[in-house]
């Protein structure tokens, strides 16, 4: 398992344990949490599972009080049957093939390789495939995943509770770079839930994830870590990065559900 997929478990099992670790609760309501966790289903990094036993997610919260971040993360072990050194146009040639045709089965992409003569008859394993197409992001499950996310309410009493945050398409300026040319400004802006107040709020001429993380970075600076962070599905705040950068944070990251303006109007009432 690469680094940055074990970025991703970590941060997958950070957001399983989040309204534990983020609560004083008693014994029996901490289990009771647990049971709750433990009955949904999920699209799991790096997996074909889509639940958690209430003992793996028991043991994600030892795991966290005692070493952070870092001890969610899988540990690492040398696996028997890796295809890593195999010649890399073998290994892109198969995710060709499994982009192609996403309903195309490991057992067949193996069979076309053979036949194509890529690779002898056998050399290849449907297991030791099966695991590089995981790790590397391109199992059916990847390519299939649907954005399922459900928006729950919170209850945000106090400040930095719960941060708000969300691009506006705002105006045409002259672009820095060709005056002559008009370039569209982008505002990004961080609110809080509770006070209303602008914890951070910039434009810029693109809209790129650094830019989001610079002021996400502001923000923490200047008013500390939240709880909780919610924005919407947008290419930004949807980046590997930016859940693995909540999850460092201690913070857990929340998605509007699709189609759902009303709950994402804060930052929309302060732009206009």
């Amino acid at each position: 398992m690469n680094d940055t997929l074990r970025n991703e478990v970590a941060a997958f099992r950070f957001g399983l344990i989040a309204p534990i670790v983020q609560r004083q609760l008693q014994p029996g309501e901490r289990y009771a949490l647990l049971k709750e966790i433990a009955k949904q289903r999920y699209t799991i990094p790096g997996s074909e599972k889509n639940t958690v036993s209430i003992r793996s997610l028991e043991r994600y919260l030892q795991a966290y009080e005692k070493d952070g971040f870092e001890g969610l993360k899988p540990q690492t072990r040398e696996k028997r049957g890796s295809l890593r050194n195999q010649n890399p146009e073998i290994l892109k040639r198969a995710i060709e093939l499994r982009r192609e045709l996403p309903s195309r089965s490991v057992e067949q992409v193996i069979r076309i390789l053979e036949m194509e003569g890529t690779v002898p008859i056998g050399v290849i394993k449907p297991r030791t495939l099966s695991r590089y197409f995981q790790e590397m992001g391109w199992s059916k499950k990847d390519l299939y995943r649907a954005v399922k996310k459900e928006f729950r309410h919170f209850e945000h009493d106090t400040p930095n509770d719960c941060w708000q945050a969300d691009t506006q398409h705002t105006l045409y300026l002259p672009d820095p770079k060709n005056p002559e040319k008009r370039k569209k400004a982008y505002l990004i802006a961080i609110i809080d839930d509770h006070s209303r107040k602008i914890m951070h709020a910039e434009f810029f001429m693109e809209e790129r994830y650094p830019r989001l993380e610079r002021c996400v970075q502001k923000a923490v600076i200047k008013y500390g870590v939240p709880n909780l962070f919610f924005c919407d599905n947008g290419s930004v705040y949807s980046t590997k990065q930016f859940k693995i950068m909540c999850a460092r944070m201690g913070t857990k990251l929340v998605h509007a559900k699709p189609y759902s303006p009303e709950s994402k109007g804060y930052v929309k009432t302060f732009v206009m």
